[in-house]
């Protein structure tokens, strides 16, 4: 079982945009989605999750879940937690998890990425 942060440790939250690019599988419910993004090595990384731990209000609307029929690919927001930052502006790396709150990971097991601050929003 993963080491769940108390609300004392919790790391600031943001989100990772990442790209929806198929529907996996009707179960186990509500269906689960293919959702890739790259690090700031430009390595391509994919998670398949429940369709819930994604955010979709900025590509299907406020009120929409993805679904089987939903226009893939489109965009979505992956909340993470951000680790730590080096350096600034367009050259700033940060180190982001999944493992709150929706404890995700690719297949490899592997659930720290660095990323460029650009590819982040804030929650």
């Amino acid at each position: 079982m993963p080491h769940r942060p108390t609300p004392a440790t919790v790391p600031p939250m943001a989100y990772l945009w990442g790209e929806a690019i198929r529907w996996v599988d009707d179960e186990p419910q509500p269906g689960m989605v293919e959702v890739r993004f790259a690090d700031v090595d430009g390595a391509r990384w994919s998670i398949i999750a429940k369709t819930p731990c994604f955010g979709t209000h900025s590509a299907l609307g406020p009120d929409s879940w993805i679904e089987e029929d939903s226009p893939f690919p489109f965009p979505v927001e992956i909340e993470c937690t951000v680790l730590n930052a080096i350096g600034t502006g367009d050259d700033e790396v940060v180190t982001v998890s999944f493992e709150f709150p929706h404890y995700l990971e690719i297949l490899s097991g592997r659930n720290e990425f660095r990323v460029g601050r650009h590819q982040l929003g804030e929650d």
